[in-house]
């Protein structure tokens, strides 16, 4: 695990912002890279923040990656991620 801060809960900001995506036509359409760069700065306040597979937004997108709207609200930064894998395999390793 990096030394950075835990990940704090979402803010309302990033609950409008979801809900201002689920709202629009990008739900349910493949998304441009600068869609995905605008979602990224939305729900994260970070352009490229929408990380997958390891992979910055310009990275997977020019590796032939493309999402819908819908998968981008549902992933999660991969900072957030590790997170929340780390904690669910401490959880089942301490239920033995």
């Amino acid at each position: 695990m990096d030394t950075q801060q835990p990940i704090k809960p979402p803010s309302s900001r990033y609950w409008n912002a979801r809900e201002a995506i689920r709202a629009s036509p990008l739900m349910n359409r493949q998304l441009s890279l600068f869609d995905v760069m605008r979602i990224g700065k939305s729900l994260y306040t970070r352009r490229d923040s929408l990380a997958l597979y390891g992979m910055n937004p310009i990275a997977w997108y020019f590796s032939g990656i493309r999402i819908v709207g819908r998968t981008a609200l549902e992933a999660h930064p991969d900072r957030a991620a590790a997170e929340i894998s780390e904690t669910t395999a401490d959880v089942f390793s301490q239920s033995g």
